[in-house]
């Protein structure tokens, strides 16, 4: 009869201790806040599924940032996940906080972020892109007379429409009433043989080796 009793009474004791368990666990899911995730894309923090754009064959940093009730998820919080649901190709740097993103197609792209504590909560940050191909140049022309029947030519207010992606302009071509050559340099002198009516045009190509439309200025020396 005692030794029934010493079973029961063991009986008892593991079940009061897996009901503890379970209650104190139960109490910290409860009272667990849900990791927050933050994405930064070309320097500025977005909002969930805010849209943006992304060139083709071109590489884009995606810098994200996860906090808890104490802060910093990753400093803190040593059961920290991340999962990533994705339609890009992409490289991490786990160290930086980083993914280094990009696509070989066009078209509406999601990337998210989901961050998973030890507890089991998650929270989650998506940020829509969508890829385009190359933009093509836009040429800007401004010409001024510096001396007898010779101008100044300038470019350099054009621009590539996607320097946000790395694009840039690589070379003027331009046309001084048929004088054509091409240069790196933006702005062109040029003194003619004889006064009148110039025709001026300049077309400007970018890193891509897409050509603007072209630009005229009609100068009368």
């Amino acid at each position: 009869m005692k030794l029934s009793k010493i079973y029961l009474l063991v009986i008892i004791i593991n079940v009061l201790l897996v009901s503890g368990c379970t209650d104190v666990k139960d109490y910290y899911f409860n009272i667990d806040k849900s990791p927050e995730v933050k994405i930064k894309v070309y320097g500025e923090w977005k909002e969930n599924n805010q849209r943006d754009t992304i060139k083709v064959n071109k590489s884009v940093e995606i810098e994200y940032y996860v906090t808890d009730e104490d802060g910093d998820a990753f400093k803190s919080n040593v059961g920290l996940t991340l999962e990533t649901q994705y339609s890009f190709y992409y490289s991490e740097l786990p160290n930086e906080k980083k993914y280094i993103i990009g696509t070989t197609t066009e078209g509406l792209k999601r990337f998210t972020i989901v961050a998973k504590d030890e507890y089991g909560k998650k929270g989650t940050k998506s940020i829509e892109l969508m890829a385009i191909k190359n933009l093509a140049p836009v040429a800007k022309i401004s010409v001024i007379v510096v001396g007898e029947r010779e101008i100044e030519v300038s470019a350099e207010n054009s621009y590539d429409r996607d320097k946000k992606f790395g694009g840039g302009i690589k070379y003027y071509k331009y046309d001084l009433n048929g004088y054509k050559f091409d240069s790196y340099s933006p702005i062109a002198r040029y003194k003619f043989a004889s006064g009148g009516v110039k025709v001026i045009k300049v077309i400007v190509v970018d890193n891509d080796d897409v050509s603007s439309e072209e630009v005229s200025q009609i100068v009368n020396l």
